[in-house]
């Protein structure tokens, strides 16, 4: 029980964030490119100017930002960041433009502020998908994932 870690992308990421403010089950957590604020991504803005989730955020929460306030509070672990005890590694790529970078901005500079462990890697020009970035941040990418599980997990 005492080196449980977890880590997920994009939705997987919000799952991350979402159970670290429930549990302290896990004793390290990975967020790669997940938001924790659904009322930023209902406004989050593509080069179109539409924003690719405001459908999605409809369907999650039975209605629009107005409508449904308090359901966008409740859902977005954001508001509930003073409970983490869970240390936490961001990773995000500056150019993707699914999750934006400000979305995990939000997280570490709010993590950061309330006194958490938290650290944040960014990746410049790096989108989205892992898979798809240049070989030296995957091989970066990785072995932070790495030394960050070997920090919190190893007795």
């Amino acid at each position: 029980p005492e080196r449980i870690g977890i880590t997920g992308q994009s939705d997987g990421g919000y799952g991350v964030l979402s159970l670290i403010v429930q549990t302290n089950r896990f004793k390290a957590a990975v967020n790669r490119m997940g938001s924790g604020n659904l009322t930023s991504l209902y406004t989050q803005m593509s080069e179109t100017g539409e924003s690719p989730f405001t459908g999605e955020m409809i369907k999650r929460t039975g209605g629009s930002l107005w409508e449904k306030r308090e359901k966008f509070i409740e859902n977005s672990p954001i508001f509930y960041f003073d409970r983490v005890q869970t240390p936490l590694l961001i990773i995000q790529g500056t150019a993707d433009e699914q999750v934006m970078a400000a979305r995990s901005d939000e997280t570490f500079v709010s993590l950061r502020f309330l006194g958490k462990e938290v650290e944040y890697a960014r990746y410049a020009g790096e989108t989205h998908g892992v898979a798809e970035w240049r070989f030296p941040n995957q091989v970066d990418y990785l072995n932070r994932v790495i030394a960050w599980f070997d920090l919190w997990l190893k007795s």
